[in-house]
């Protein structure tokens, strides 16, 4: 997963599909492929991937469970409230990680509730200080700024999203 995060998702892929030949129920690198393929936008892939995660999750801690329940329904099924609720639960169940709040934010921007997407941005830039990805987060935190949006409408818009955990896409 390091190749990931350092910005190598393409050498992930096939060392990350030799993961799966070896262990096809390797959940986590199904969800990580199902965010690699969603950042390339390869959606069909991405849904592909977040599926099958989501049918080999017993296998994983719960903080991965609820990453994958969250990417199952933001990806595959589109239910945005069952994939908030596992958000919630995530970012509950573990206040010191960032990366709920993240998803969070970005799945906010995205149901048009900028004010709730503003708050779970400056969570993400508070929970990750001290942290050793606390560059990253603060880098890729969501920023919801008003008057930015569509100047007919007024609505805030985003001014840089860039998800931690992908704009999950």
């Amino acid at each position: 997963m390091n190749r990931r995060a350092a910005g190598a998702e393409v050498e992930a892929v096939a060392l990350l599909e030799r993961a799966i030949a070896i262990d096809p129920q390797f959940a986590l690198a199904h969800t990580t492929l199902s965010s690699i393929y969603g950042g390339f936008g390869e959606t069909g892939e991405s849904e592909n991937y977040a599926r099958l995660a989501y049918e080999h999750r017993e296998r994983v801690s719960e903080r991965e469970r609820l990453f994958i329940t969250y990417q199952y329904h933001d990806r595959v099924t589109g239910d945005q409230v069952k994939a908030r609720e596992a958000l919630e639960v995530w970012k509950r169940t573990y206040p010191r990680d960032y990366r709920p709040s993240n998803a969070l934010a970005l799945l906010l921007i995205r149901l048009g509730e900028y004010d709730a997407a503003a708050v779970e941005a400056e969570e993400v830039v508070a929970t990750a200080a001290g942290d050793d990805d606390e560059a990253q987060a603060a880098h890729c935190a969501p920023v919801v700024e008003p008057g930015v949006g569509d100047p007919g409408v007024g609505e805030p818009g985003v001014v840089a999203a860039c998800g931690v955990l992908e704009e999950q896409g």
